[in-house]
């Protein structure tokens, strides 16, 4: 996990990408993990950056406030739709967590 040292707390990750890419080495075989909002990946820039380099990510995630994941892979210049997710949010925002186990058995 060399790359967590470019995490940003942003919307805007175009230039902490722009960063890594150019201090990683192509030569370096790597699986790049993205994972962002689809509000994000709609900004020009990043589509920009998308389009430039997109053979350097292997695998990008687009997270919706619903709660749906769409897994993208790339491979040869294309991105196929490999999954979508569909995570219950509503269910599991209203589970209440169960309480912590004693520390003392009695």
């Amino acid at each position: 996990m060399t790359a967590c040292r470019y995490w940003k707390g942003c919307l805007h990750p175009v230039t902490g990408l722009e960063k890594f890419f150019k201090e990683q080495k192509r030569s370096e075989k790597a699986d790049i993990f993205f994972i962002s909002s689809s509000q994000t990946l709609a900004l020009p820039a990043m589509q920009k950056m998308l389009s430039e380099d997109s053979t350097r990510l292997s695998y990008y995630f687009k997270i919706e406030r619903t709660g749906q994941v769409d897994v993208y892979q790339i491979r040869q210049n294309r991105r196929k739709h490999t999954q979508q997710l569909k995570l219950p949010l509503k269910d599991l925002w209203n589970k209440t967590p169960p309480p912590p186990p004693s520390r003392f058995n009695r």
